[in-house]
C-alpha cells in the first residue's frame, strides 16, 4: 500500500517547490548537500519517484553521508520496501554510529519492525524514540 500526501495541500506548493529545486541544483550542481535538500523537497512535495531518483544519484556521488541514507530509508519505507529501508538504515548506522540516538532513526526502525511482525522490539524501539523526544522537550 502506497500512502500519498493529500493533494489539496500539495497543489499550491508544488510549483513553488519545483522552482526551489531547480534553482538549488542550478546554482550548486555538484553539491551533494544541494541534491539532498532537493530530494527532501521532492519527497515532502509528494514526488516520491523523483525523490528516490535524486537520493540514489546523491548516494552514488557521495556514499559517506548518513543523512542521505536515512532519507533513502524514509522513501523506501513510504513505498513499503521494508527490506531496502532497513538496509539503508544499516548503511547510515555503519557510517555514523550516533544516528542510533536520533528519534527519526528510531521511529523508522520501529515502524519497520512493526511491518516485519517483531512487535516486542518495535515497542522497545518506539519507546526509546519517545523517551528521546520527551527528554528534549522537557
Amino acid at each position: 500500500m502506497i500512502r500519498r500526501p493529500p493533494r489539496s495541500t500539495l497543489s499550491s506548493s508544488s510549483a513553488a517547490s519545483d522552482v526551489y529545486k531547480r534553482q538549488l541544483i542550478r546554482h550548486v550542481p555538484g553539491s551533494t548537500e544541494a541534491q539532498l535538500l532537493a530530494s527532501k523537497i521532492a519527497f515532502i512535495g509528494g514526488d516520491v519517484n523523483r525523490a528516490s531518483t535524486m537520493i540514489a544519484n546523491c548516494i552514488r556521488q557521495d556514499n559517506t553521508n548518513s543523512e542521505a541514507f536515512i532519507l533513502q530509508a524514509k522513501i523506501y519505507r513510504h513505498l513499503g520496501q521494508n527490506k531496502n529501508a532497513d538496509n539503508s538504515l544499516g548503511e547510515a548506522l555503519s557510517l555514523d554510529f550516533t544516528v542510533k540516538d536520533l528519534p527519526q532513526y528510531l521511529l523508522l526502525k520501529g515502524t519497520i519492525l512493526i511491518q516485519d511482525g517483531d512487535y516486542t522490539n518495535a515497542l522497545a524501539t518506539l519507546e526509546t524514540a519517545l523517551a528521546k523526544v520527551s527528554s528534549v522537550v522537557a
